[in-house]
């Protein structure tokens, strides 16, 4: 089968997802993306290969139906109620500013966003003894209200891609009943909240927000203070976890493993369970699942090329959530692997980050800074060798201790 296959195919979805977005959601850039879809349909129809136009036609079938599913969730009208629900709160989902908190409700498969307010200590003191139990919460529930203005934070569509029934406007919360067996996702979750409070506690402001970014992949309050500043500087890519971050673990780990006198094979076969720990660990995100599954393709599938594989997972990941298309991170994360797949030469990836990433930045967040080249050639190689090993190197050495 001709290598390009799935390459086509990924490349194909992307643009008829593009396509839904403008027609449904009305957003530009689709005129481009239409010549592009009629040239990829044309490769594939001139190949008169069957079996890919009919896998072609499923995958766009498919797609398409779960486009139009969230786009009615997208289209319905506004409402609030009030509800009463027993759930568990995850645990390092758990966000406080000031009087303000943030949360996720979990019961069975649904999740809810939920946000309450502290009108004394007293309050919130009870709120974090309950989170060992089941917690019953009477609140306002909503679906979220639409964006009114373009540039607008759309919280209906946060909540729809992020696969939320909603959100909840929490007006009490009580303990229901003690956890007698925590569910598996609910002690990772618990792990991670320690890891973060740990860090939080024992190291300054700085250097906690930076490693919890860089390594657990949590955004604390700090971090949302100075998000702002790291966009205008084209550098907001580095704090979410990616390939690099992957690479650079597995480099680590690979450099002790062989200090120890163990054969690459070896190493290679240990360090599936830990990256497949960490892919957890991390909050489970899109980025690190993909650049795992990346690694462990190309390591363990070398049969098949390297496009091949990326293909594959984008994908997969679309078919999964096809919404990651309208989230300036999921752009991002897509365009920064596909750079350290392609480009060979270390000294080239700033400027193909900064030519690459700079039009979603702008088309994102209407703002630019004519010295973000400058700002990645300097920050990409000192994140790479020094701070991001650093960070990997601190956590490292507090599990050995």
């Amino acid at each position: 089968m001709n290598k390009l296959f799935f390459t086509n195919v990924s490349l194909l979805i992307v643009l008829i997802l593009w396509i839904f977005q403008w027609l449904l959601l009305k957003d530009e850039y689709t005129f481009i993306c239409l010549i592009f879809l009629c040239y990829l349909l044309f490769r594939i129809i001139i190949l008169k290969n069957i079996k890919l136009i009919i896998l072609v036609a499923f995958l766009i079938f498919g797609m398409s139906l779960r486009c139009l599913n969230s786009q009615k969730l997208l289209n319905k009208e506004t409402f609030e109620k009030n509800i009463d629900i027993v759930g568990l709160i995850n645990p390092d989902s758990i966000k406080i500013k000031q009087n303000n908190i943030t949360f996720e409700l979990k019961k069975g498969r649904s999740k809810y966003l939920c946000f309450m307010y502290f009108k004394e200590k007293k309050q919130k003191f009870n709120f974090f003894k309950n989170q060992n139990n089941y917690v019953k919460i009477k609140g306002v529930f909503s679906n979220g209200e639409k964006r009114r203005n373009l540039g607008e934070f759309d919280k209906r569509r946060y909540l729809v891609f992020q696969k939320y029934k909603g959100e909840i406007k929490v007006n009490g919360i009580q303990s229901f009943k003690k956890i007698k067996w925590p569910p598996l996702w609910y002690k990772v979750s618990l792990l991670r909240a320690n890891l973060i409070k740990y860090h939080q506690k024992i190291y300054p402001k700085v250097l906690a927000s930076y490693l919890n970014s860089l390594v657990l992949g949590y955004h604390d309050n700090f971090f949302g203070e100075k998000k702002a500043n790291y966009q205008n500087l084209g550098i907001s890519h580095l704090f979410s976890l990616s390939g690099l971050h992957i690479e650079i673990l597995t480099n680590i780990l690979f450099f002790i493993f062989l200090k120890f006198n163990l054969e690459r094979s070896m190493a290679k076969l240990i360090l599936v369970p830990i990256l497949t720990s960490y892919y957890f660990i991390s909050g489970s995100n899109l980025s690190t699942w993909r650049s795992m599954m990346q690694y462990f393709g190309n390591n363990y599938a070398s049969g098949y090329s390297k496009d091949l594989i990326f293909s594959l997972l984008v994908i997969f990941q679309l078919f999964n959530n096809p919404g990651i298309m309208l989230e300036m991170g999921a752009y991002l994360s897509f365009v920064i692997s596909l750079i350290f797949l392609k480009v060979k030469k270390k000294s080239d990836i700033s400027l193909m980050m900064t030519v690459f990433t700079l039009p979603i930045i702008l088309l994102n967040t209407g703002s630019f800074n004519i010295l973000q080249w400058l700002w990645n050639i300097i920050s990409i190689p000192l994140f790479s060798i020094v701070i991001i090993p650093i960070m990997f190197g601190i956590v490292l050495f507090e599990i050995i201790g």
